[in-house]
């Protein structure tokens, strides 16, 4: 009796081995693959942060759109009680209009990292205070350094900024965050040019043409003496972006 429980034992030692080996085996492998995930804590911290860039970029996008392109528009017209930004425009009623904002993508992408950056900061202070009143030492080092990206359908912003999470003995180090989200600015801006262009050239757009082979915008165009506001909407997102066009008065008119 006693040697079977022996050999019984030894087998069960053996197989708590085996499993224990694998699991071990299986750890390593999912965590060279991505497949675990970082711990709860540390995804308090990168989420919040993320989430803070992304609702900050968003509110950002949506007032600088409304506007045709600028927070502060310049040259402008007042259309609906909002002032719209003149993406080209001319004062000589026989003269084509100027390209006002030639580098319209990169001014959007400067204006979205100078939005961003103060709020940034107050998320900063209002997780430090947060992780401070559960017992968690938080140290943030510096300011933000912001670097903003327009994509086809996409916004993707990289945050380099040092943090440290102590909560007793254990230590976290952050420095990189980064937020990719859906978004058509950059199809906006894309679709403003090759309007501005054709009315420099024709002083006119082909809305029906374009949007036979371009679906995903709807674009409408109010015109106000001299002027033309343009209004495209995003047809999944609904999300609208307008500017002005002051042009010639062709012959004949």
């Amino acid at each position: 009796m006693f040697k079977r429980g022996g050999r019984g034992q030894i087998t069960l030692y053996a197989i708590i081995f085996v499993v224990l080996i694998a699991g071990i085996a299986l750890f390593f492998i999912a965590r060279q693959k991505g497949i675990i995930s970082p711990p709860a804590k540390e995804l308090e911290v990168q989420g919040y942060i993320q989430q803070c860039i992304e609702d900050s970029a968003n509110e950002a996008i949506d007032r600088i759109s409304i506007h045709g392109g600028l927070l502060e528009p310049e040259p402008f017209v007042m259309f609906n009680n909002i002032n719209v930004t003149y993406l080209c425009y001319t004062d000589n009623p026989y003269a084509r209009c100027i390209n006002q904002h030639p580098l319209l993508e990169h001014s959007i992408e400067n204006q979205i990292t100078d939005y961003l950056k103060p709020r940034l900061e107050d998320c900063g202070k209002t997780l430090k205070l947060g992780l401070e009143k559960k017992g968690e030492t938080f140290e943030i080092k510096g300011n933000p350094i912001i670097t903003t990206t327009l994509l086809p359908s996409l916004v993707s912003i990289n945050v380099t900024w040092k943090m440290t999470e102590r909560k007793g003995t254990e230590t976290t180090n952050y420095e990189a965050f980064e937020s990719t989200f859906s978004n058509p600015i950059y199809d906006f801006v894309i679709i403003s040019k090759t309007i501005v262009a054709s009315e420099i050239a024709y002083h006119d757009f082909e809305t029906i043409d374009y949007m036979k082979i371009h679906r995903s915008i709807v674009i409408q165009v109010n015109k106000v003496n001299r002027d033309k506001i343009y209004l495209m909407t995003h047809s999944a997102s609904q999300k609208k972006f307008n500017f002005a066009v002051r042009s010639y008065i062709p012959a004949g008119f």
